[in-house]
């Protein structure tokens, strides 16, 4: 059974108001230049009690050019390949964040207040950078 076609922000939602996520997004609902850009990266190894390291890079975000709805969805997409993963599940995510070389160019307050909205997005505390 072939899944149903679905617009680019669909899975992103409105996002002026929760819920953000309505469905799995995959590589190909992200923008290239996103998948490039070294903002998030999931680390090969697990600290010492087995827990997933996410590595964020808040450098690499640049507004001018990548759009919000693009950011969020490499956000979920890559909290989705993350907690595919079993040993994630049982021991959780860490993440770590690297606030070197990041300008004031690299923040946008109308971004943060998307992504820091509570309990709708309980997995994205990493974007208060």
């Amino acid at each position: 059974m072939s899944q149903p076609t679905r617009s680019p922000l669909s899975c992103v939602g409105h996002l002026t108001s929760p819920p953000f996520f309505v469905c799995r997004i995959s590589v190909h609902d992200l923008a290239p230049a996103v998948l490039t850009c070294q903002l998030l990266s999931i680390l090969p190894v697990k600290d010492k009690i087995g827990r997933t390291i996410m590595f964020i890079q808040p450098k690499n975000v640049n507004f001018e050019k990548f759009s919000k709805e693009d950011l969020i969805r490499l956000a979920w997409y890559t909290l989705e390949q993350a907690t595919e993963d079993e040993v994630t599940q049982k021991f959780g995510l860490l993440t770590l964040n690297d606030p070197s070389g990041a300008s004031i160019a690299n923040f946008d307050r109308g971004f943060l207040s998307l992504v820091a909205v509570g309990p709708s997005l309980p997995s994205l505390p990493f974007f208060l950078f």
